[in-house]
């Protein structure tokens, strides 16, 4: 009796002749048009941005409340719900929504796609940060894992929109006590490294399209 059946022999032929391939790799432009439509991602923090990823600021800020002064932090806060606004004066929403929504036509002007995360979780107040939350990595994304009480649960609408998009999500770490995407910086010919850059645009995230 044969130890291999004439149609089994085929079968594992026509998995040999047809096998897994290395190249073109997945984050090459070829493979990004074809399985997912666009190129995505960017290789540096360096470079034209050509679509953004915004929140503008809404409703979860209606949870700080001024009169929860924190002589400690010189901040208003509640330690036992866990959100902290810094300054004497509370969130001014209209102002901050007009801001917001002048930065948004500069970068429209410009020639950038704006994307808006508009799901957000009660009473995350940084949820405007997105470039926290996603970083744009050759290939697509990757989004952080929030370590902050007052931070956790933003990865969800972000990943959501990402997906609603299209893009990539290539990794969802899990370190201990989290990751935010301020603290990744993408050298240009470099890996990038765990840094904390505070002069990167917290609203922004950007890929080259």
């Amino acid at each position: 009796m044969p130890v291999m059946q004439p149609d089994e022999y085929g079968y594992h032929q026509a998995i040999k002749t047809f096998a897994s391939e290395a190249e073109p790799a997945f984050e090459s432009p070829e493979m990004q048009r074809l399985v997912w439509g666009r190129e995505w991602g960017c290789p540096n923090d360096v470079g034209p941005l050509r679509v953004v990823l915004l929140h503008r600021p809404g409703d979860e800020l209606s949870i700080v409340d001024t009169s929860k002064w924190d002589e400690e932090i010189l901040a208003y806060a509640d330690r036992a719900v866990g959100w902290y606004w810094r300054g004497r004066k509370g969130p001014d929403l209209p102002a901050m929504q007009a801001q917001h929504d002048h930065l948004a036509e500069v970068f429209r002007r410009e020639g950038v796609q704006v994307e808006y995360v508009t799901e957000v979780v009660p009473g995350r107040i940084k949820s405007s940060s997105t470039r926290d939350q996603v970083v744009a990595v050759k290939g697509g994304a990757i989004v952080c894992r929030m370590g902050a009480r007052l931070r956790r649960g933003e990865e969800g609408p972000a990943t959501r929109k990402l997906a609603s998009l299209g893009m990539p999500e290539l990794h969802l770490p899990h370190p201990k006590p989290g990751l935010m995407g301020l603290e990744l910086l993408l050298p240009r010919r470099l890996p990038y490294r765990s840094l904390r850059i505070p002069t990167l645009h917290p609203f922004a995230h950007h890929h080259h399209s």
